[in-house]
């Protein structure tokens, strides 16, 4: 009787309910996307410095060269890697072995993440024969079952690089072809874009391969802001109608994270950027109800850097509500946020708030990523051990049947 409670503790471990006598956690619930890691990461919080809880809110542009200081001085929580970085690495092993080089450096899991959107955004084609096409070209080639069959391998080739993360797919939706998105998104109707993102999260959730919406509220027919700061005049009932809906697809799928852009949306709020308005990641939260992660686009964009002055965006995003903040400027940021929090601009409970999700995110695509198979093929061995012993036993038993019966026969004889 054994066997049976031992395989279902495999597949359903116990997890701790959240105490909901714990004040000190502000709008954190026990329906939210992580919250079965709540109760651990809470504890992991407990023997945290400030230093490594601001450092799990950032995720940096990789820099070979210095990527060790950081981990060890900044302690930040995860790396993005450009096209530049796989230039010197002839095989997937080599940039595998020089990221696994890093983990034990640091005491939390690190995300090493890439922009693999495929087509003009692509970082890892060069490990195939063929580069990544964007899905807008793959579905109009082969619809849904394309655009799957090829994210399916960009997920195979991520893992082989050691990447965990992918910031994809882009959920814009335009269908003026001359703005500056269109050829990133999907191409087709509103609802196809929904069912885009509703495949392509499921997907990612079911390989353990975090994937990343982008850009939320919805880019519509803005200037890159890469370049320069946007204007956008639409107001709220316009962005329910219509670019919310693939966000709300994703959602509904459980999507772990949630990029928001550097628009300036003058109707909604007329001081911040969409990435640093609290007005906007209040509306993620509350009306949408949203409860995975908030990440803001890199804010070293000029779209922010020509808005901000100074170093304070990282300060502002995480003040309104963002969990994780992209930066190809880390050391500046950092220092500048580390010095908010130290003079009080900056409250505690935000960074714990952001530092739980974040920590909760990590135990549940990360943490096992390494081990993935185990669970697996311990079931297998006890399949194959009761099998055997099954086999055994009724060996036995019609051999001891069979020399019962012998005896029988020869005493009636």
């Amino acid at each position: 009787m054994l066997f049976p409670h031992f395989f279902f503790l495999l597949y359903f471990p116990l997890t701790n309910q959240l105490d909901p006598s714990n004040e000190y956690y502000k709008n954190i619930s026990e329906n939210d996307i992580f919250s079965k890691h709540y109760s651990k990461a809470k504890e992991m919080i407990k023997n945290m410095t400030l230093e490594e809880k601001l450092g799990q809110l950032f995720i940096v542009r990789y820099n070979k060269d210095k990527v060790k200081e950081y981990i060890k001085n900044y302690h930040f929580g995860g790396f993005t890697l450009y096209k530049t970085d796989f230039d010197n690495h002839q095989t997937t092993k080599s940039i595998y072995d020089e990221l696994e080089s890093l983990k034990n450096l640091s005491k939390i899991k690190l995300a090493f993440a890439v922009d693999e959107e495929g087509g003009t955004v692509s970082r890892i084609s060069k490990f195939r024969k063929n580069p990544f096409d964007s899905p807008q070209n793959y579905f109009k080639k082969g619809g849904f079952d394309l655009v799957i069959k090829n994210e399916l391998e960009k997920i195979n080739l991520m893992k082989e690089c050691n990447l965990n993360l992918n910031f994809a797919p882009v959920a814009d939706y335009t269908e003026n072809t001359t703005k500056y998105i269109y050829n990133r998104t999907l191409g087709g109707t509103i609802n196809e874009t929904e069912e885009f993102i509703e495949k392509f999260v499921r997907n990612y959730n079911k390989n353990k391969m975090t994937c990343s919406l982008k850009h939320f509220p919805g880019y519509g027919n803005n200037i890159d802001t890469h370049k320069d700061i946007a204007y956008d005049d639409r107001d709220l009932e316009s962005f329910k109608k219509l670019d919310f809906l693939p966000f709300i697809s994703g959602i509904k799928n459980l999507v772990p994270q949630i990029m928001v852009g550097h628009l300036l949306l003058k109707k909604i709020d007329e001081k911040y950027p969409a990435s640093l308005s609290g007005k906007i990641h209040k509306i993620l939260r509350e009306d949408l109800k949203y409860s995975g992660l908030i990440l803001t686009d890199d804010l070293s964009m000029e779209g922010i850097k020509k808005y901000i002055l100074n170093n304070s965006a990282t300060s502002i995003a995480i003040s309104s509500g963002v969990d994780i903040v992209l930066t190809s400027d880390p050391e500046k940021h950092y220092n500048q946020t580390l010095n908010d929090v130290k003079n009080g601009i900056i409250n505690n409970n935000t960074i714990d708030n952001a530092v739980l999700r974040v920590l909760s995110w990590k135990l549940e695509f990360l943490e096992n990523n390494d081990n993935n198979n185990v669970i697996p093929i311990i079931i297998i061995i006890f399949a194959v051990v009761a099998l055997i012993g099954c086999a055994v036993y009724f060996l036995v038993f019609n051999k001891n049947k069979n020399t019962q019966s012998g005896l029988e026969e020869s005493l009636t004889i």
